[in-house]
């Protein structure tokens, strides 16, 4: 979406285009008009990172913004959306997080798009934050055959500079095969060693919708 202010007047824009630097909250959002209605954020910090996200000063509704391109080719979306994320996770804001996180799951991207939102989520998230990490190792776990050809040097590059990120892809593979096998030995989850994470996104190849699944 357009913002509605930029970058240059206004430090939180500033802020989420430049990985959620810290900076001083002051002046540059429009003065209320009205009384705050249940549900409105009324902190000021958080009010202007939730307008830049929501166009309103409200973490609520998820209407589609026709300004914002079909596919992200570049990942600048799925960014955006996860700067907001890790800047509500600061001011302790978590309505707009987890607007953020929904968006992120609604957000169409190419294998460059996603490799580059998983290297700000590995670079710029707790590892303790499972609800936005796991996602993106299920994600790459389910489809990497198909999409590491699309990106295959980001890919390489990386598992290499974040070596958790190659050891949860593994994982959940592993643990899917071993279902699988399992599944064919007729033996059950329970008596599995490993049990898959979550299930197999629909289809498979470039410019799909995620199924950001929250597994363990």
């Amino acid at each position: 979406m357009a913002d509605p202010v930029t970058t240059q007047d206004d430090p939180v824009a500033s802020a989420i285009a430049n990985d959620g630097e810290d900076v001083e909250m002051t002046g540059g959002m429009p003065e209320d008009t009205e009384d705050p209605l249940p549900g409105d954020v009324t902190d000021e910090p958080a009010k202007r990172i939730s307008f830049l996200e929501t166009g309103d000063g409200r973490a609520d509704g998820l209407e589609s913004d026709p300004s914002t391109p079909a596919v992200d080719q570049d990942g600048s979306q799925l960014l955006k959306h996860a700067r907001v994320y890790t800047l509500a996770e600061k001011f302790q804001m978590p309505q707009l997080k987890s607007l953020a996180h929904m968006k992120i799951n609604r957000t169409t991207s190419t294998a460059r798009g996603e490799i580059a939102y998983a290297r700000y989520v590995y670079s710029s998230t707790s590892p303790e934050d499972k609800v936005i990490r796991n996602p993106v190792a299920a994600f790459w776990a389910t489809r990497s055959h198909v999409l590491r050809h699309d990106a295959e040097e980001e890919f390489r590059a990386m598992c290499l500079e974040f070596p958790q990120f190659g050891f949860d892809v593994l994982q959940r593979v592993l643990d899917q095969k071993e279902k699988q096998r399992g599944g064919n030995l007729g033996i059950s989850d329970e008596g599995a060693v490993g049990v898959a994470v979550g299930g197999t996104p629909s289809g498979t190849g470039r410019g799909k919708k995620r199924a950001r699944l929250s597994g363990a």
